[in-house]
């Protein structure tokens, strides 16, 4: 279980609670400055979905303010309950959620699993608290592992509860939710021309696998213009694809354990040359390396000549004895390098291609030579396209959405990964379910007749 901050770090907060509590205000005091208000979950979803202000560093929010204490819920007011939460997060994305709930909850089992599902691992079980027990869930980030077991340690703590419940919670030690068992795989998104779009669909890619409870290492190809440290602004002297094989040239072959990081390491590293606290928010299960130039560098030639090892084994080091699951590289343009990945290293290629006969004939031929494990991206939907590619009885190509760049590069200079559409949101999505990951299904958006009602009511009635 790791820290979110230290204890002199100033916390943005927003509270959601049904009162201000003087004495939960006077401990929240010592740690931070409280940003925003709400007394109800409802216009709290209505503050994030509105985008007013900045994210705050904490959401705490007292699931009181929805459910009357004792009351048995039904299906829909958890429903209700997990809309909005899922609405908060999505739209303050930046801001770490802490959730309150009652003791007897702890019986709610579709709940807490649809909670693990939205990986949203900072909620307590109490029905009251002191100032530990604030600075405790306050500092607290939790990881899925850290979740279950605090999970086991409260059905031991309430088996009151859960002998009332015989039913509801499984038996002591079995996992509640486990994301998914899949092998490890290699994936490399490529493209000759368009940097953008393959930077985009990679990145995001990445984030959204590591996001799901995945552990994910982006690497960067050595290339002439290296592009992910700038999109996410975490340029490292020593971190970087061309130093690692440098130092591998060198003799250094230990380098290569070292050189991945997290947005956590390359804060805390004393040789980080750039402020990117906002690293801090995204999942700690991202791990980068990037590419840089830097003049002691080996020569092109010694790097040809040495990357066909490293890069087996920065790969073998990566799979098998950190066990992570998936490695994506980010490629650009025609190189030995590239190609060395692409045929000898990948187990899954994104490649995207221009729309210009050349294209398409390129993408067509690289498809046929691994059918299965080769996705062609095309640059624009176009139906005589389609028509031709259809009547060589081939699948067609995958086609981000027109906005997909201009979302992409909102992203890159403002780091809100609220200016990623939906249509472009549905295309990672897309590209995740094509590499054998299916996305936990989170039936909390559905809305009930009554609430469809409700909801044309107010806004027809003056």
């Amino acid at each position: 279980m790791s820290e979110l901050g230290k204890s002199n770090e100033l916390l943005r907060t927003h509270l959601v609670f049904r009162e201000q509590e003087k004495k939960l205000l006077k401990v929240l005091n010592k740690y931070g400055q409280i940003t925003g208000f709400d007394t109800t979950l409802e216009s709290a979803s209505t503050w994030a979905q509105e985008g007013r202000g900045e994210d705050p560093d904490l959401i705490l929010i007292n699931s009181t303010v929805y459910f009357s204490g004792s009351d048995k819920q039904k299906d829909t007011k958890n429903k209700g309950f997990l809309r909005m939460l899922l609405n908060i997060k999505e739209q303050r994305r930046k801001s770490q959620i802490v959730l309150l709930l009652p003791e007897p909850m702890i019986v709610k089992r579709e709940l807490i699993v649809n909670l693990l599902k939205m990986q949203l691992y900072n909620f307590w079980f109490l029905d009251s608290f002191d100032e530990d027990d604030i600075r405790e869930f306050i500092f607290t980030r939790r990881t899925l592992t850290d979740m279950e077991k605090y999970l086991e340690e409260k059905e031991r703590e309430l088996q009151y509860y859960l002998i009332k419940n015989s039913t509801a919670i499984p038996k002591m030690g079995e996992k509640i939710f486990k994301p998914y068992h899949i092998k490890s795989n290699i994936l490399t998104f490529w493209s000759e021309h368009n940097t953008t779009l393959n930077c985009g669909m990679a990145l995001l890619t990445a984030l959204n696998l590591a996001e799901h409870g995945f552990q994910v290492a982006l690497v960067e190809t050595v290339c002439p213009v290296p592009s992910l440290s700038a999109c996410l602004s975490v340029s490292h002297p020593y971190f970087n694809t061309s130093h690692a094989l440098s130092m591998y040239i060198q003799g250094n072959k230990d380098f290569i354990k070292n050189c991945l990081y997290n947005g956590e390491g390359y804060i805390n590293n004393s040789y980080t040359t750039e402020d990117s606290q906002n690293l801090k928010y995204l999942p700690q299960s991202l791990y980068f390396l990037p590419d840089a130039k830097r003049e002691d560098n080996a020569t092109d030639l010694e790097m040809e000549e040495h990357w066909r090892t490293f890069v087996m084994e920065l790969s073998r080091y990566i799979i098998f004895e950190k066990g992570f699951h998936f490695l994506i590289f980010l490629t650009s343009g025609r190189n030995f390098f590239n190609e060395v990945v692409l045929e000898e290293v990948t187990y899954t290629k994104f490649l995207t291609v221009e729309m210009l006969p050349s294209g398409v004939l390129f993408g067509l031929r690289e498809r046929q030579k691994d059918y299965d494990k080769t996705q062609i991206i095309g640059t624009d939907n176009l139906q005589f396209i389609n028509k031709e590619i259809k009547g060589l009885a081939e699948e067609p190509f995958l086609y981000p959405p027109a906005t997909f760049e201009h979302d992409f590069l909102n992203y890159v200079y403002t780091q809100d990964y609220r200016k990623i559409s939906l249509e472009s949101q549905e295309v990672i999505n897309t590209l995740i379910e094509r590499i054998g990951v299916k996305l936990p299904a989170l039936d909390v958006r559905k809305k009930s007749i009554a609430e469809k009602l409700a909801e044309y009511k107010k806004a027809i009635l003056p």
